[in-house]
This record gives structure tokens, sequence and C-alpha cells, in this order.
């Protein structure tokens, strides 16, 4: 029981350390012209560049952009387009697969989400917070992985 007790302390750094590589991984790939290259949780995507468009009906924008999965051997890609709203905080994710129907992202990435979602000021330590519980999510599936990118790039931009 000591011994779990210790390794604590190096998992929560591990997570810690894995999410600011995923941050500076998203700040390459969208300093790319065309792109760049982004790895979370064993799968590889490629990023472009975000735009983002005023809501004049609303006090808030919306956030757009597009990923591409890296395709194995004989694998088609997928194309993931999402699109960010935010109004006071981030008020909804949304997927769409394969210029499929656009979905929200899982109540869980909303929910690990925490304070960018509410709009209330947040303190390194929740940042912090956030990036753990997002991290946690990781479940080894490509949509997971997407839920997830997503989201840090919300989080980057909004």
């Amino acid at each position: 029981m000591k011994r779990l007790l210790l390794l604590i302390p190096f998992i929560t750094g591990a997570l810690v350390a894995g999410a600011s590589d995923y941050d500076k991984q998203i700040d390459a790939a969208m300093e790319a012209v065309a792109g760049g290259l982004v790895d979370i949780d064993k799968h590889q995507f490629t990023v472009q560049p975000p735009e983002m468009q005023k809501d004049k009906a609303r006090k808030g924008h919306t956030l757009t952009g597009q990923i591409t999965s890296v395709a194995g051997k004989g694998a088609k890609a997928d194309v993931i387009a999402y699109r960010v709203q935010r109004e006071k905080g981030i008020r909804s994710i949304e997927l769409q697969i394969n210029d499929g129907m656009w979905l929200p992202v899982s109540e869980a990435v909303m929910t690990a989400m925490g304070g960018y979602v509410t709009g209330g000021p947040m303190t390194e330590e929740a940042q912090q917070g956030v990036a753990r519980a997002l991290a946690k999510l990781l479940d080894g599936s490509s949509r997971r992985a997407a839920e997830v990118l997503v989201a840090r790039i919300a989080i980057r931009h909004c």
C-alpha cells in the first residue's frame, strides 16, 4: 500500500506532463501553414488552423476547424470537422465525421472541462486539473482521442 501511495505523485506528474506535451503539439500544428501532426493516445491527427467567427446575434463566437486522422495501411482517414460555440464559456462542442451528422462531444468531456464551460476565472491549479481530467478520459478509441483533442483546441482558443 505504501508503494502505491508513493507512485501517485509520479502518475499525476506524468498526466500533467502529457497534457503540456499535447499543448505544445497543438501549438506547433496551429503555427504550421498546412497544419501539423498531433499524437494523442496512440492516434495521430493532422490539425488545420481553426477559424473564428463572431456571432452577431449573441455576445459570443464560433470556432470552426478540421482535424484528419492519419490512417494506417489500407485504412481510410477520417475527416473530422468541429465547431465550438462560446458565450460566457464554452457552450457546446460538436463534431462531424466524414460529412455525417453533427454530434455533440460526450458529456464526460464537457464535464471534465469544468470552469471553461461555466466561463468563470480559472486558476493555474484549475487549468491543470482540467488537463488531468481530459487525459484520464482517453480510453484508446480514436473517437475519444478526437474529442479530447478538439476540447484542448477549444481551451487554447476560447
